[in-house]
């Protein structure tokens, strides 16, 4: 697959706290996925993502989530767009594991890395998202303000990641204040990509016309 330059930037980003709007259909829950995947499969980013677990603790990450809005978006979009992208499900080294599990969001293990995707919902609402330790949080759409610090908790213990990448439609003013008026989160990545930043791949910045 090839890349938008702003995909191939936001692709290899380390900053902690990572936050892209976008309109609709360019490939912004693509690239989040693909992260992730890398993430989770890729050992030797380990110890450079995670130095302090993984680098002087040799520990290994083993809890990342994802949210959607609902259980069913995040049932069809495993479908449509985290299939397609994924390594065949039986490979000797990146094989993996899905479970749909009643009335729970599903879970995506990779069996030989020991890594699991736990598909969380915004509709759990704050109460429902207190358990447990990540050291990856990727937020696919526009997640209410009051849910923040409950997810900046999740990373607190691990030092992890926080990854938001969502079409601006609610007005919330804590999300103008990261992205359009940069009085908040100062030291996050912060873009804002249109249509026009998908004009070119990145094999065709460059090329004589």
């Amino acid at each position: 697959m090839k890349w938008f330059p702003w995909q191939r930037e936001w692709f290899d980003c380390r900053e902690k706290v990572q936050c892209l709007t976008a309109a609709n259909q360019i490939g912004k829950s693509s690239t989040m996925i693909r992260k992730i995947i890398e993430w989770a499969t890729n050992e030797s980013l380990w110890p450079e993502l995670w130095p302090e677990m993984c680098g002087k603790q040799k520990r290994k990450p083993s809890t990342f989530w994802y949210l959607y809005p609902t259980r069913e978006i995040a049932i069809s979009e495993f479908a449509d767009k985290w299939r397609p992208l994924l390594p065949p499900e039986n490979d000797p080294e990146f094989g993996w594991e899905y479970s749909k599990r009643d009335k729970l969001p599903p879970t995506l293990t990779f069996i030989h890395k020991g890594v699991t995707i736990y598909f969380k919902t915004y509709a759990q609402g704050a109460e429902l998202l207190q358990a447990g330790s990540c050291f990856l949080v990727v937020c696919d759409e526009e997640i209410e303000e009051d849910l923040v610090p409950e997810l900046q908790s999740r990373v607190a213990a691990t030092d992890g990641y926080m990854v938001f990448g969502f079409t601006a439609t609610q007005g919330q003013l804590f999300w103008k204040k990261i992205v359009e008026d940069r009085t908040v989160w100062l030291n996050a990545w912060v873009r804002q990509i249109s249509l026009f930043d998908c004009m070119k791949y990145t094999d065709e910045i460059g090329r004589a016309h």
